[in-house]
Formats: C-alpha cells, structure tokens, sequence
C-alpha cells in the first residue's frame, strides 16, 4: 500500500474527527441563537400594540374600577383559550375608591355633573366631602389663579382650575376658597399630574376632575352661581388579585423563569387611569403565552400578572408572600431560577436591567456581585436581536440607530450598580418602583427590564396617551419588545444556567441579613389619662416606608378593633430602616396624628433584624395647622433641594425644619404635639392640643424662629408669618429704644417691613393676590431679619452684659463699703448690704436689661450664689491640698517650703483702701480719668456700623451719575 496514501487518509480522519467534535461542541450555542431569533420573530410585534391599545380601551385600570377587573378577566379568558395553567392568588389592599361623585349647578335640584376625585394627599388623606356636600360660589381661575382672580373675593368659594395650573391649589388654600374643581384644558403632562397632590402630607382639600359637562361648569363659573359637590371617597379595603400563567418546560419542568408585569394602572386622577404605554407590559406576556406554548422551552415559563404596583406595590409584596408560603419552592423541588419584571415605555428603544428601584433603595456591592453571572448569561442572548433590528432596519433614523450603538440596546451591566449614586438607578431619569424588588428582596434572581432614560413625560395624566404610543411604537418600542422576547427565551432555554440553590432559594430571613422579608406588627395606641393607660385605635390607617418621598413607595394598612395591623414586605435592616406613622380623621379641623407629650412618644422607627418584628404608634386627637409658604426667609428657598432623579436619596441641599406652638399667655407648650416636617414637601403639619390664645414660631436652620404667628388658623401663610413677625419684632424693639437701647439698621429693617405689610394688606383687602403675595414675602423678609439679625442679638447682646457686670458690681460693691464705711460684725454684713443694693440699683437703672427682660433680676442673684459657691469650692480644694500635704509629710517625710499668696492678696485688698481712705484727695484723682475713659470706650463701643441699599430718585435718563 502506498505509504502517501494512507497519510492522506489518516490526515483526512484527523480532520474529519476535529470538526465533528467543533460542531457537536458548538450546536448546544447555534440552537439557543436559532431558538431565540425563532421567539424574537414570532412574536406579532402589531398585535401587542392592538392589544395594549384594546386594554387601555377597556376603562381604568386602577384597583377598584371597571377597567382593572376586565383586564383581568381578559388575562383569564386569554388562559382559558391556550389551554394554560393558571394560579390565582387573592389578597386585601387599602386603595382610593370613588363612590358617587358630582357637582350640583344651582341649589335645589340644579344640573349634576359627574365629577371625579384626585390621588389622595399623603396617600391617606381623600378628602371626602360631609354629607351635605361643599357649597360655594364657583369663580374661574384659569392656569393662573392668583392674575385671574384679580378683585375676586375667594373667601369660601369653589374655584374652576385648568388642568396646567400647576401646584396653585395651594395658593387658593392660603385664600380661602373651600374646593377646586379642573377641567381638561391645557396641556397635560407629567409635573401637572405630579402637583396636584402632596406625596407626604395629609392635606385636607377637595379636588376633584370633571372631562364632561365643561362648558355648563364654565359657563356657571362666569355668572358665579352657587354650587355643591358630594364627593364618596376614601381608601377601602378591596379583593385584589395576582394572576400566575404556567407553561410547562419540555426537559426541566421544575425550573422556572418567571416573566412579571402590572396590569394596572395609575392616573392622579383614579377613574381615569387607563394608561396604553402601562398596557404594553401585560400585552406583551400575553403574545409571549401564545408563542411560548407553541414552541415550548427547555424551562416552565411563569407568566405573571400582578396588581396594586401604585399602591405600595401591593401584588409584589403578595407574590413574594405567596413564594414563601410555597413548601416546593422553598425546599428545592422546584426552583424560581431567575424572575423579570417588563416595564416599558415610548422614551428610548434601549432597555436597562435593574435588580431595585426606590421601594428599598437596596443598591449593594452584595447584591450586585449576585447579579454578576446573570449578566454574562444576558449578553449572550443580544446579538439576536441585533441581527432582527438589521434586517428589519429598526430603528428607521440614524440618530436613534447612533444612539443604541453609544449606549446598548440592552443595558445589563446595569445589574452590576452597587451604592454608588452615579450609578444607581441606570439611566433613570426620575424615581421608580419595580414589581421586583420584593422577589429580588426575598432572595431570587429578580430584575426588571425598563426602558433606559424613562423620563415619562404623560405619566399620571388623565388623558389617553394611546397617539404618543402609536407614533413612536415602531422605532422605540419594537426594539424593546424584541429585546425582552430574546432575553426571556434565553432564560427558559439556556443549558448552561446552573445556579446553586442556596443564592436563589426564597427566604423570610437570611442568616447574615443579606436578604429578607421581615413581618412588622403595628400597635396604634393612645394614652388615657384619667385610667393612666392606653387605649387601642381601631380604624386608623398605618403608614410605613424608608422615609422617602415617592408616594407610592409607602405601604398603608388599616388597623382592627384591637388597634393592630400587619405589614408584609419590609426589608433587613441591612438596607433600610422603617418609618411608621398613623393618621385617622375626627373632623375638618381635628385628627389623630402621632403625638409626642406624656407617655406618648409620637411615630416609630424600626431597623428589622429578626423575622419578625413590632412597633407602637402612640396618638392623640389634635387640632391641625398646615403651614404654607415654609422657606428660609433670608433666601427665600426651601428646606431642601432635591437631586430630581433620585429624590431624597440625593440632597443637593438640606437644612432642618420644625415648628412650635405655646399657650400665649403662660408660655406653656402643649401637653400633647405632633407635626409632620418633611424639609422637601412645600406643606408643613403641626398639630397640638392646644386651644384658646395661642403663638406658633417657625425655625428653619437655627433655633432662633423666623417666623411668629399669633393665634393661628387652620391655614397659615407668607401674610400671617409677615404680621406675627413684623408685630413682635417692633414691640420688642420699641421695649428697647424706650431704654435708649437702639440701632439704625433695625429701625430701617422695621419701616421695610412696615411698609410692604401695608402694601400687602391693602392688595389683599382689594383682592389683588398677586401683588399681596409678592408684597407678604417682603415684608416676611424684612421682619423676618430684623427680629433675628437685629432685635433678638440686642436682647442676647443686654443678658450677656449684665450677667458679666453683675460680678464686677458685687465686687465693687464690697470695695466701697471698705472704702467709704468702717463697720464691723452684723453692722458690717448691713452696711454691706446696703451697698450692694444701691449699686445694683444704680446698675439698674442705666442697664436696660432690668426692663426689657424679666428673669434678669433672678439671673443676677444666681450670679452672686455662683461667686459664693466659687468661693466655698475654692476654700474646699484648699483644705483638700493641706490634707494631701500633711499626709505627704507623715508618710514620705517629705516637706515643703510653701509661699502664701492668698494671704498677702488680702493683705494687700484690705491696706489699699485704708490708704486710700487716708488720702481722699489722690483717690478722687486717679478715679476721675479711669471713669472718664471708662465712659468714652463705652461710648465708642454702642456705635454699629451697618450698610444697607436705602432708595433714592433715579437720574433722567442720559444724565451721568458722576461727573468729575
């Protein structure tokens, strides 16, 4: 046989062999990228858009309305049709619910038109109206109440806003008018629906939204006729549920990836929340049941549907429970391998992958190291749908196909954020909350896929967005549909996943902490004084979350009979501690609110480390204020500047805030007091006990007030901070000039204010609102300063002084009873005395201290028991140095050769004034310059300088101000 041939032959095999073993090596990775291209193309992108459209159709998805059970029946019907597996999970949740809500034109049967209640203040405060309704004249405001109610008195009118009038119910708060009514004009957008209501505060207003019967409201605002709203509303306890589709997987069915979406939705007004742009997620796991049960993966696919996502993500916290409470998922029969929540929008046709939101703000260097293979897996399943975006040449422009290839079609290192703000959050450009973020806190692998640099602008808006989802649905969705299509195919049929169970089994309390899901019990108590116990709160509405400013990341319960509630859902104090307060309503004015006073230690805080925890809320009726306009005076800015991205989590700037209240008469606090001073909300609560004759003072930055309100309203604003602080302040400084105690730099700071408070009060008296808010902060201003930065360190500036003098005339006192008298015994002790007297006296009388403030008196006796006890102490330790010195001796024989110095002092005291009192002549000599410069520098030290900008007449123009 031919040697060359059989080496050909051999070599032949060789190869052959090679690339057997390379192809049979390589196909497990060509058939996940043909499986997955496969689901990225079966998927009619068209018909999510049909269908998203068709559920936003169907009403308000909002819990509690027509919309959010047809929307569930439809995801039930839809089950039905494929043939799937389906888990129904039902739970209780406090939501806002309307009843039946219209305003009444005229009085006695007039025209009703249905109107519908906004998001509640605080999330707890509705705001319904009393059974009888609110009635008022109704006035049009426009988007700009204050110019378009020039001359219109508001006092207890009902005023017709334009949805674009931004946050200016408050401003007719502060006037009066008892309930605002919007109609849908103007544009909509994001910061509209976002300033209708306070995140943090119960505020007590009614407002409401009417979309039909417009111009009959119009036209009755023109000729100001009387009307009455009735307004069912409040939080009610409702059967919600989560709905759980299954899909078996053909070769590991006990291996589950779970694909999550709300199928609610929100609006600031409820009965309109039909959003299209939140349609897209539960319309896309829809298609995905169609396409996954055709082509069935190597895992079983969870197509999860949950609910209450705007109410302290409600479902989430249910699922989660439901997960726990599962033997075969918390054992290892079956295993959740990894959970992702799809929340898109029309803002970007990139995606990123985040594992938390704001309801935890648990970014972590733990957490992200989890996250870690995940990411890598993740990468694998893209250039699929890079191949579909190029073939399908989407996006169309070349702008957004830049943009993709600059930033990711998929963000999944985005998974890898820890605690670093720069990070957190990915390309987020506002606050968020994931349907996740309690599966990723009971310890799976759970992320959300949301729509990178979601800024939202329709967010909330009670009008349709269906035309913005429609225009941009094929350049900025259909990336990302085919994006999540490619990961979830991935997840489900990907061999190489292989995670150890003990990092994704579901767990109420690691070991370490490093997940959780605690139980907080809640007790809402309140102190009795005549038994000396407490009593329980039924019926009050708990509030818990990290103290964050995102309305709907705080969880609300309702307390029972015994005044108890229970909270799922917290996280390990690893992460988070727990803000807990209570709220019930007694009337329009009075409220039980946390209360800090006798036995009553006010709202709770709680760090959970064990899986189960409690905490008491104590409260007390109390009458309410709500203070309006709450700035720093001198800068007229708030309390805190907030990093609009990440809101608290990132102050640009940030200062203290607190108010107080006081029995005007006595000075005494309340027995009970509670408030609510969140430094970034533009509405302030205080709430005490306290009736009658009362002073309220406002502190921002420093303990000094910079605001006093004497007997305050309900309502309190710039004008009443301007007449409390302006009156005060020129009473106290009158006090002072009456005892010759003045400054030019007061005086002027007094007439600034003086005169805008007249400007202000004459504008509001003629309903000129504008101009009297503009004139009210100016005279705040100028009161405002003058009082801390002028009256006050005059009245510190006298108590400094006198106390420190006090020595000095004690002591000059007894020197000139030796010098001008020679007594002795009990003569002596009333001689002195009397010496005493007459120069505390004469002290007084050129002092202004003595008149001014009325403790000076008892403060300057305490001056002189302070020197007696000086005294003693010194006699004391020189009695203790003579002991320690003859035991030195005795035991050391070690001595001492001790100088007296005391001795020779009083020697020296007591000689001086013999010889002074031997030569009268020479003492009244040498005393007269020393009084004489004494008196100059005192003099020279009362002069201030101050430098203030005073007006004068402008030149007529062309005329130079200075010639030379």
């Amino acid at each position: 046989m031919d040697v060359a041939v059989v080496r050909k032959a051999l070599a032949l095999a060789v190869m052959a062999l090679a690339l057997a073993s390379g192809i049979s090596a390589a196909s497990p990775a060509y058939a996940l990228n043909d499986y997955i291209y496969s689901i990225i193309r079966s998927v009619d992108y068209d018909s999510v858009l049909e269908l998203a459209l068709r559920i936003a159709s169907l009403g308000s998805r909002a819990p509690g309305y027509a919309g959010y059970n047809e929307t569930a029946s439809l995801i039930l019907s839809t089950a039905t049709r494929l043939g799937l597996k389906v888990y129904q999970d039902e739970y209780q949740a406090l939501v806002p619910c309307e009843g039946e809500c219209y305003v009444e034109i005229g009085e006695g049967g007039g025209a009703r038109i249905r109107v519908h209640p906004l998001w509640p203040n605080g999330v707890v405060e509705a705001s319904p109206t009393p059974p009888e309704g609110l009635a008022g004249e109704l006035v049009y405001g426009g988007s700009n109440p204050l110019e378009e109610l020039r001359g219109v008195n508001v006092t207890g009118k009902v005023v017709l806003l334009d949805f674009d009038s931004g946050a200016s119910w408050i401003d007719l708060m502060k006037l009066g008018a008892v309930a605002v009514v919007y109609v849908p004009r103007g544009p909509a957008d994001r910061y509209e629906a976002f300033s209708k209501f306070t995140p943090v505060v119960p505020v007590r207003f009614v407002r409401v939204y009417a979309d039909t019967g417009v111009d009959k409201l119009l036209e009755a605002s023109a000729k100001r006729v009387k009307v009455v709203i009735h307004c069912d509303y409040g939080l009610r306890r409702l059967s919600l549920k989560n709905i759980v589709l299954e899909i078996p997987g053909r070769e590991k069915p006990n291996e589950i990836v779970a694909l999550i979406a709300h199928f609610d939705s929100w609006s600031v007004v409820p009965a309109r929340a039909s959003s299209a742009e939140e349609a897209l997620g539960p319309a896309l796991l829809l298609k995905l049941a169609e396409v996954f049960r055709d082509k069935r993966p190597a895992r079983t696919v969870w197509l999860v549907f949950v609910s209450g996502h705007w109410n302290g993500l409600a479902g989430p916290r249910r699922l989660a429970e439901w997960i726990l409470s599962r033997r075969e998922l918390t054992s290892g029969e079956r295993v959740i391998v990894a959970a992702m929540g799809v929340d898109l929008s029309s803002d970007f046709p990139g995606l990123s992958l985040i594992y938390t939101g704001h309801f935890y703000a648990a970014w972590s260097p733990l957490l992200a190291s989890k996250f870690k293979r995940l990411q890598n897996l993740i990468a694998k399943y893209i250039p699929p749908v890079e191949e579909y975006l190029n073939e399908t040449r989407l996006p169309s422009t070349q702008g957004l196909r830049s943009a993709l290839a600059d930033l990711g079609l998929v963000r999944y290192w985005d998974l890898g954020q820890s605690t670093s703000l720069l990070c957190a959050g990915g390309t987020m450009a506002t606050p968020y909350i994931l349907d996740t973020e309690p599966l990723m806190m009971i310890g799976l692998l759970a992320f959300t896929a949301r729509t990178q640099f979601s800024w939202r602008p329709l967010e909330g808006v009670p009008l349709p967005d269906s035309n913005r989802l429609v225009e941009r649905f094929r350049d900025y969705v259909i990336p990302q549909l085919a994006s999540v299509a490619a990961i979830a195919a991935g997840l489900a049929a990907d061999p190489s996943i292989d995670f150890p169970f003990s990092l994704i089994r579901p767990t109420r309390m690691h070991s370490l902490m490093w997940w959780g899901s605690p139980i907080l019990v809640v007790k809402v108590l309140e102190y009795n004084i005549s038994k000396g116990w407490y009593d329980p709160v039924p019926h009050a509405l708990v509030r818990v979350s990290r103290s964050t400013y995102n309305p709907f990341a705080w969880i609300v319960e309702e307390t029972g009979e015994d005044g108890t509630c229970i909270v799922y859902g917290l996280s390990p104090s690893t992460y988070n501690s727990w803000y807990i307060d209570a709220y019930k309503p007694v009337n329009e004015t009075w409220t039980y609110l946390p209360a800090y006073g006798v036995y009553s230690q006010g709202s709770a805080s709680i760090a959970p480390i064990v899986p189960k925890v409690y905490a008491t809320v104590y409260v007390k009726p109390m009458e309410v204020h709500y203070l309006l306009d709450f700035y720093d005076p001198r800068f007229f800015r708030r309390a805190a500047i907030l990093d609009p991205r990440f809101n608290e989590l990132n102050s640009w700037f940030t200062v203290g805030r607190w108010a107080s209240i006081y029995d005007t008469r006595t000075g005494a606090p309340p027995i009970f007091s509670g408030g609510q001073y969140w430094p970034y909300s533009p509405i302030t609560l205080l709430a005490s006990d306290l009736v009658g004759d009362t002073t309220m003072t406002l502190s921002i930055a420093a303990p000094r007030p910079v605001a006093i309100v004497e007997n305050p309203g309900p309502i309190v604003w710039a004008l009443d901070y301007a007449k409390g602080t302006a009156s005060v302040a020129a009473q106290r400084y009158s006090l002072l000039s009456s005892k010759e105690v003045r400054k030019l730099s007061a005086e002027i700071l007094l007439s600034y204010a003086r005169e805008y408070l007249d400007k202000a009060l004459e504008a509001y008296e003629a309903h000129d609102y504008a101009r009297a808010y503009e004139y009210s902060l100016a005279a705040w201003g100028y009161a405002s300063r003058a009082y801390v930065e002028e009256v006050m360190p005059l009245f510190e500036e006298s108590t400094r002084s006198v106390l420190v003098f006090v020595a000095f005339v004690t002591t000059c006192a007894y020197f000139m009873e030796r010098l001008l008298s020679r007594t002795s015994g009990l003569k002596r002790f009333a001689t002195l005395a009397l010496f005493e007297g007459v120069f505390m006296a004469a002290f007084a009388y050129t002092h202004p201290a003595f008149w001014v403030i009325p403790a000076i008196p008892i403060a300057s006796l305490s001056v002189g028991v302070l020197m007696l006890i000086a005294f003693m102490v010194w006699i004391l330790l020189r009695e203790m140095r003579d002991v320690i010195r003859e035991y030195t001796v005795k035991a050391f024989g070690r001595h001492e050769v001790e100088r007296e110095r005391t001795a020779v002092m009083i020697m020296a005291a007591a000689l001086s004034t013999e010889y002074m009192r031997k030569r009268p002549l020479r003492t009244i000599l040498t005393f007269l310059p020393i009084i004489t410069f004494a008196s100059a520098l005192i003099s020279l030290a009362s002069i201030s300088p101050y430098t203030a900008v005073v007006s004068r007449q402008v030149p007529e123009a062309g005329e130079p101000p200075y010639k030379g």
